[in-house]
């Protein structure tokens, strides 16, 4: 997993050194997913993912849609094992209130453009992916049969991912005991708690959809219940998980090469090593590593984790 952050741009890795991480772990067969940010920001975007397919290991990434060239896109619609998702907000005035007039228009355009210069294959797989929001509330079938419309794989939606104010300082305390960190990594996602009117309409209104037959799959990330849905919103304590596997299974690699274990900036301050200094597969298990998950293992997890994406695949 690549991640970018505005912060880290002036340190950022260079093409040959993500090649050369791309190599270093290319017999293990690994998936990368290239975040951001906006990962077509950096110019050689598209030549990183075709290295990736040279090695035959799977690419993919969420974008918004609205960067890629013409030469771009008849590239990218040559790479067998590349799943690109559109991020979408809502139907087209939402989306254009969110992010800008006419840029609806401008990612379903690219949609549209990959689609067809990817004709009959299968890949790359097209999709689209939309969070949750107040706005959406009472649209979601609109968006679904519109956005079906392009000829797209399948539609993604997601919840949010969240805490407030007093778990992400039990977040932050927890951290500081079990590695000695200050951390505030989880203070990035405090957000007002909706309200129960809100999550009881978009509770309502996925159990409605997810009855409905289209011709796109359609998922729900994480797949709750509508009791569960009322339950992610307004109980913390909930979660379909009681431990993060995280650790086991992935590597975030930042922009500057920094190698860490937590996605979405649960944990910012604790790293494992940096690419620029080593081989990133020793890195996986060394003494560090081991630590961290030695005393996650005490826990099962950190408070504010329960709404990681991690800890609802």
């Amino acid at each position: 997993m690549l991640k970018n952050k505005d912060s880290m741009v002036t340190q950022e890795l260079k093409t040959d050194e993500i090649k050369r991480l791309v190599d270093q772990v290319a017999h293990l067969k690994p998936s990368f997913y290239l975040a951001g940010g906006e990962p077509f920001l950096r110019k050689d975007t598209v030549d990183i993912i075709e290295y990736i397919n040279s090695k035959k290991l799977p690419t993919i990434l969420t974008n918004n849609g609205t960067m890629l060239s013409e030469e771009a896109m008849q590239r990218l619609a040559k790479v067998d094992r590349l799943t690109m998702n559109f991020s979408i907000d809502g139907p087209r005035d939402v989306h254009d209130r969110i992010r800008g007039q006419g840029n609806y228009d401008r990612t379903m355009n690219t949609v549209k453009r990959l689609v067809e210069l990817r004709g009959r294959r299968v890949n790359p797989s097209i999709k689209t992916n939309t969070t949750f929001s107040p706005w959406i509330v009472g649209r979601i079938d609109e968006l679904i049969r519109d956005l079906q419309a392009y000829g797209i794989d399948a539609a993604r939606f997601q919840h949010l991912w969240f805490t407030d104010e007093q778990t992400a300082e039990n977040h932050r305390l927890a951290l500081k005991e079990l590695y000695g960190i200050e951390d505030r990594g989880a203070r990035t996602h405090v957000i007002s708690t909706p309200t129960q009117k809100y999550v009881e309409a978009l509770a309502k209104e996925i159990a409605d959809v997810e009855k409905r037959r289209y011709s796109i799959p359609v998922f729900m990330h994480p797949k709750l219940t509508e009791e569960q849905v009322v339950k992610y919103y307004t109980d913390l304590t909930f979660s379909k998980s009681d431990h993060c596997s995280a650790p086991w299974t992935h590597a975030l690699v930042k922009a500057n090469g920094d190698v860490m274990f937590c996605p979405d900036e649960w944990v910012t301050q604790y790293k494992i090593g940096n690419v620029r200094e080593g081989n990133v597969v020793e890195m996986w298990n060394n003494e560090k590593a081991r630590f961290f998950r030695q005393q996650l293992n005490k826990v099962q997890l950190f408070p504010a984790c329960k709404r990681c994406c991690a800890m609802s695949d």
